[in-house]
């Protein structure tokens, strides 16, 4: 998992499609991205939490999707399609690097939690 991971970051490949490559559950590849163990029952457990928080129902694509948007270009507004679309559906503040940080320490706070459930 080290070498995809210093793979994607040196040739800034995406997650999905390294995924893809290396035969990899995309998912699991976003949660090593985050500093995260990959195991599949934790991923699962992360995507429940995720949905309990929102109040709404989460995919393991959906984490994908949604853990890291696109950046948009300075001085632009941000296309629906590149908005951080988990962060609305959680009712997490939208204002750019401190909607990010939450839903990091959100993530965190679930991983915590699954993982000592696990």
């Amino acid at each position: 998992m080290k070498s995809l991971m210093r793979a994607r970051q040196e040739l800034r490949v995406p997650s999905r499609i390294l995924a893809e490559v290396a035969d990899v559950p995309p998912h699991l590849v976003t949660l090593a991205e985050l500093g995260l163990p990959t195991d599949e029952q934790i991923a699962r457990k992360l995507c429940l939490g995720l949905s309990r928080l929102a109040g709404k129902p989460y995919t393991l694509n959906e984490i994908v999707i949604n853990i890291k948007a696109p950046q948009r270009p300075a001085g632009q507004s941000c296309p629906r399609s590149t908005e951080w679309f988990t962060n609305r559906r959680a009712g997490i503040p939208s204002s750019g690097r401190q909607k990010e940080l939450n839903f990091y320490a959100h993530v965190q706070q679930l991983y915590g939690l699954a993982s000592a459930t696990a």
